[in-house]
């Protein structure tokens, strides 16, 4: 039984040392709209008329 303990102990020295020497990565805040004007497609002018494929559907 000593031993499990000095196993445990040892375990969680192990534990708290390797804790120490995590470094968190910093936090990256998302800011809304930071592409918007960036990204712009060439649209034709009928873009928003119905295609003449879903003609027999109307």
């Amino acid at each position: 039984m000593g031993d499990s303990g000095m196993t445990n102990l040892s375990e969680r020295v192990d534990e708290l040392l390797y804790a120490e020497h995590q470094v968190p990565s910093p936090v990256k805040k998302c800011r809304v709209g930071i592409l918007k004007g960036t990204f712009v497609l060439p649209l034709p002018d009928d873009f928003d008329e119905p295609l003449e494929d879903f003609q027999e559907y109307s």
